[in-house]
This record gives C-alpha cells, sequence and structure tokens, in this order.
C-alpha cells in the first residue's frame, strides 16, 4: 500500500473506538481464558484496517514508512500525554557493534513514522482514534540526541558493558520478552520522543475532552466513543475510497460539512463549476494521474 491510500484510510478512523473496528476484523482484544489485554491488539486492528500483514521483522511495515499506533491518556488537569514509551525494535548486538546510526535498523524505523494517537480511558475499555501523524526524523531537530543515544548504546556493546534503561535523552535500550527474567533488549522511545513525534501539543489545542466525556475538535462536539465526524474529516466516511465531496457543482452530495459553504462560495475556476476547488481532492487527483502516466 502506498503512504497516500494508506494516510487516507487511516483518517476513516479518526473518532472512531478501536472496539468496534477491532470486532469487525476479528482481532483478540482480551485473552478469553485470562481476561487480560492482548498489548498489541490495537497495533493489530490498524494493520488490518490497512490490509497489512502483521510485522515483527526490522524493516518498516508501510514501505519506507514505519506505522506506530500510541496510546494517551488525560492528566488530572485534563491534559492529553503520552500514557507509555514505545517499542520500536529488537537490539541484534551484533549487527549495533557493526553498524553506525544512519546504516541502523533503529534509523529505518523511526527515520520516517506514520503515528496514530488514541486515547485510551477506562483500562482501555475505550479507545479513541485522536490524530494520525507523519513524522520525519530529518526535519525534528531530534537527529544529533538521538545519534547520540545510539553511539551510547554501541559504545557500551562495544566496550563489553551491560546496557541500562537509563541510558539516553530519546531512545532507551529495555528488556523485551516474557518474564521479569528477560534477557532480550529492544530499542524502545521514551514518553519525550514520542510527544515530539505526534506533535502533542498541536493535539492538545485542537482537542479538548469535558468532565462528560465529550470531545471538542474545534468547536465541534462529538461523544467519545461514537463514530461521529471530527470538521477535519472531509471525505464521507460511509466509503473510505470517495472523494470528499466538496467539489463544485456536487449540491446533492449528503453528508455535508460546514466547510462546504466555503467552498461553494468560492469562485468558479476556467474550467467550470465541474472542476475542483478542493485542493485534497485536487492533489488525489494529479496523484492517480502521475500513477497513470508512470
Amino acid at each position: 500500500m502506498d503512504l497516500y491510500s494508506a494516510l487516507f484510510k487511516l483518517q476513516a478512523l479518526i473518532g472512531e473506538d478501536l472496539h468496534t473496528r477491532a470486532g469487525e476484523l476479528e482481532v483478540t482484544v482480551r485473552c478469553s481464558t485470562t481476561g487480560k489485554i492482548n498489548k498489541g491488539w490495537a497495533g493489530h486492528t490498524v494493520e488490518r484496517h490497512l490490509g497489512l500483514p502483521q510485522n515483527s521483522c526490522q524493516s518498516p511495515n508501510l514501505g519506507s514508512w514505519e506505522l506506530k499506533v500510541v496510546p494517551l491518556k488525560l492528566d488530572k488537569d485534563g491534559q492529553l500525554t503520552v500514557k507509555e514509551t514505545m517499542a520500536i525494535t529488537m537490539i541484534d548486538p551484533w549487527e549495533v557493534k557493526q553498524k553506525c546510526f544512519r546504516e541502523s535498523h533503529l534509523f529505518s524505523k523511526i527515520s520516517k513514522l506514520i503515528v496514530v494517537s488514541r486515547l485510551v480511558k477506562d483500562g482501555d475499555d475505550e479507545s479513541i482514534v485522536l490524530d494520525c501523524t507523519q513524522f520525519l526524523l530529518a526535519n525534528s531537530g531530534l537527529m544529533a540526541s538521538i545519534m547520540r543515544d545510539y553511539d551510547e548504546i554501541r559504545d557500551s556493546l562495544l566496550g563489553g558493558k551491560p546496557l541500562s534503561g537509563k541510558m539516553g535523552k530519546y531512545i532507551q535500550p529495555r528488556t523485551k520478552g516474557s518474564g521479569h527474567g528477560s534477557v532480550s533488549r529492544a530499542f524502545y522511545a521514551r514518553k519525550e520522543f514520542v510527544g515530539r513525534a505526534i506533535d502533542l501539543e498541536s493535539i492538545n489545542r485542537q482537542i479538548l475532552i469535558d468532565s462528560t466525556g465529550r470531545v471538542t475538535v474545534r468547536g465541534k462536539q462529538h461523544p467519545v466513543g461514537t463514530s461521529g465526524h471530527f470538521p477535519m474529516d472531509c471525505h464521507d466516511r460511509t466509503n473510505p475510497n470517495s472523494d470528499c465531496r466538496l467539489h463544485a457543482g456536487k449540491d446533492n452530495a449528503p453528508n455535508r460539512f460546514e466547510l462546504d459553504a466555503l467552498m461553494r462560495g468560492l469562485p468558479n475556476n476556467q474550467s467550470g463549476a465541474g472542476r475542483h476547488k478542493c485542493v485534497y481532492c485536487a492533489y488525489k487527483a494529479g496523484y492517480r494521474l502521475g500513477l497513470k502516466r508512470g
């Protein structure tokens, strides 16, 4: 799946409770015998939504892009915060000792990210998708710091010293595996990195959650847990492959939004009323044409 198609399909999840999609896609959320949460259920749900196989290899799971789903929670002041660190990839000591940061699997996994943020409530019994963000490490201002984190871990392995979860400002080496005696380690992104990757400040500016459990996004309210539209989601959610239905000359299109009034008020271009006014759909049409031309 190409990046554009993936982003288009992910936008359709915004505002929905992932539990509903998990049921539709036959993803196990809780163990039937123990009742414990399957820790990877949210990521598996999003992967199946995109039609991707479950991926545990060290290469990115969406072409050159890595897909991650991260949980957020509300603090005592009602602000969204990152709930936990984010697992990136297992540490192969031999590979890390042989390769510098830009040649490493860590770099390939975090250089280009698509991060889906979800609000977790009531012990993960409610999981509302809030945002989908693209993250480019090269444009983040974090490259030098993360390179230092990697070099610290690499130097320890080269010197035969043990790794510690206290290492790294943004990336840390932590044990990963079943049981407290696990010795296998993985690269984890600290909460500070996750917050930067999803632009947490921007999400908090756009999304407010009141004491009754209603989500407010740019002045519009939607109950948490419903599949109602978010204002920035302009396409027809009943058909994820459709255009946004904000074209000039389509006055009878259903599911119109307040943005439609603005679109219809714009003057027609040189090609008349049938031409795209919505930049989103104009880009989509141009992208499709480019693919056909090769």
